[in-house]
């Protein structure tokens, strides 16, 4: 498999989400470990090129956001 170029980016308007990367949902995934390591390899790229990566986290019961 021949991975491309990234394409450049302007790091301070790019951000990847990487959502329901839950064990229970990778799991049925076809070929899981591919799709992480292609998903980590995706993570590494970003970074590299001064994007963001968040981190969002289901709301909490009593949590104080709204």
């Amino acid at each position: 498999m021949t991975t491309s170029a990234l394409p450049e980016i302007a790091p301070q308007r790019t951000a990847l989400l990487a959502m329901d990367f839950q064990n229970g949902i990778v799991a049925i995934a076809p070929e899981p470990d591919a799709l992480v390591e292609r998903v980590k390899g995706a993570i590494a790229d970003v970074r590299a090129a001064g994007g963001t990566i968040p981190e969002l986290l289901p709301p909490v019961s009593g949590s104080l956001h709204p």
